[in-house]
């Protein structure tokens, strides 16, 4: 039997574990692999992929109990998958080498459009010439701020892991990461929800053991879904949607209107879009809040009705909290009732 071995969780997100018989795993399995990294993580070589019967069974060493017991649960019950084998030792992880009183570990690196700013600890001036050529190539020098410290008294779990967090968000436009000694926040954008989600995958394979990741990565729409939305502002920035009184009933005179908007809609087809509600500040703001769900419930069943696929709208009511106008004339308070259509991904 061929088996192929991975060195890390996070290395299945990013399709490095192969299926013997067409050299890939099937999609619904390596996706529950996939997202299960953020909870295990290995230390050796862990993971393997048996090509007879669709066994995907883990192996390796873990550092606790806890994580042993993660590892074969993410694994079993997969679909495809089989019986468990190769059990998981546990073997503690060596702490001879850390400091008796490390110093709280501190780094933020920033990359944005026009430059970077890498401030914080690093363990030498190996590491310190390694991070700051990675904003180099990237910028240039002159567009790069240092205020690095070489701190040799770091914890020695961010020695190995500096470098490749910091190469897995280089491509990204706009991002900025902080390590902290328990946690390693991503903030910023990518180009796609693909590119974002590869670079996280990376992120989680190397962050230390016992250290979490969060992200706050958004993903830049499509040119489809940039289209879907400056063809919604147009139509209702031409004409609102009107409501009989002060009831989510749909004028007849409005139908036109949402008929364009499906239309619209059907060009961005793996879009999905928010149908945001708003009211002016005239009642109560419970009755308001209400009220603007209520029609934003309306417009979704109108436009699904309509052949937009019900998986891609979400009806959401703000009441009159989110006003675009004054409210201290008849005209502001009309501008702020109103139907908005938001394009919220792929």
């Amino acid at each position: 039997m061929k088996i192929v071995h991975v060195v890390s969780l996070g290395a299945i997100a990013l399709g490095a574990l192969h299926w013997f018989s067409d050299g890939r795993v099937p999609p619904a399995i390596q996706a529950e692999l996939g997202s299960s990294t953020t909870a295990t993580r290995f230390k050796a070589d862990l993971f393997k992929a048996a090509s007879a019967g669709r066994d995907v069974s883990p192996a390796g060493t873990a550092q606790t109990e806890t994580e042993r017991f993660q590892s074969e649960s993410n694994v079993d019950g997969l679909q495809g998958g089989g019986d468990l084998a190769s059990p998981i030792d546990v073997i503690p992880p060596d702490l001879s080498a850390v400091p008796t009183n490390p110093v709280p570990y501190r780094l933020s690196v920033s990359f944005t459009a026009t430059g970077a700013v890498i401030e914080g600890l690093v363990p030498g001036d190996a590491t310190r010439t390694a991070l700051l050529q990675v904003a180099i190539d990237r910028y240039g020098a002159a567009n790069v701020v240092d205020h690095l410290q070489i701190e040799p008294n770091i914890h020695p779990q961010w020695r190995p892991v500096i470098g490749p967090i910091t190469n897995a968000v280089a491509e990204l436009p706009e991002i900025g990461v902080q390590f902290t000694d328990t946690q390693v926040v991503v903030t910023g954008r990518a180009e796609s929800a693909l590119q974002r989600d590869e670079a996280l995958a990376r992120i989680r394979s190397a962050i230390p053991y016992g250290v979490s990741l969060r992200s706050e990565v958004t993903a830049l729409l499509s040119v489809a879904a940039r289209q879907c939305q400056t063809s919604f502002e147009r139509l209702l920035d031409s004409e609102p949607i009107s409501f009989v009184g002060n009831s989510s009933t749909i004028f007849r005179s409005s139908h036109g209107l949402l008929d364009r908007l499906i239309a619209a809609a059907l060009q961005c087809p793996e879009t999905r879009i928010e149908i945001a509600g708003h009211t002016d500040s005239d009642g109560t703001a419970a009755n308001n809040l209400r009220l603007s769900q209520e029609r934003a419930a309306a417009i979704l069943n109108y436009l699904s009705a309509g052949g937009v696929a019900g998986w891609r709208l979400a009806a959401v009511g703000y009441g009159e909290r989110l006003p675009i106008a004054k409210k201290d004339s008849a005209a502001g308070r009309s501008r702020n009732g109103r139907i908005e259509l938001i394009v919220k991904g792929d």
